[in-house]
């Protein structure tokens, strides 16, 4: 994958041994500070930035569209989200998690939803 920066920004999602461009699509926000493939489905991406943790999908029968959808705060503030990981696949229920950080030092745990299900505090935070 790839990322252009301003003016728009495309998240690119290659097949590098082929030098096929398989989806391009303008990212939502300018800045990331880190963008990876989920470890148990390679159509899933997940990117996080200040403000702003966005969940991408690659579909369409030879995947060759992008979609996302923005991670959302609801009743919490909105974060800085330092770094993310997604584990497992969405498909298989209860599975697929994404865990991030926050600029505050706590983790949230997201849910399917896009929404936070769980947030880690610090003992003494």
């Amino acid at each position: 994958m790839s990322l252009g920066c301003k003016p728009d920004c495309a998240l690119c999602v290659w097949r590098w041994r082929e030098e096929k461009l398989l989806a391009s699509k303008a990212a939502p926000s300018p800045v990331n500070y880190q963008i990876s493939f989920s470890q148990g489905d390679f159509t899933r991406l997940t990117a996080c930035g200040p403000g702003h943790l966005t969940f991408w999908s690659l579909d369409g029968r030879f995947y060759d569209r992008l979609t996302h959808e923005s991670g959302r705060f609801l009743l919490r503030p909105t974060a800085s989200i330092e770094s993310a990981t997604e584990n497992g696949s969405q498909q298989q229920k209860g599975q697929g998690k994404v865990i991030s950080t926050t600029h505050w030092g706590n983790l949230l745990v997201w849910g399917e939803q896009g929404t936070i299900e769980l947030e880690i505090t610090r003992k003494d935070g």
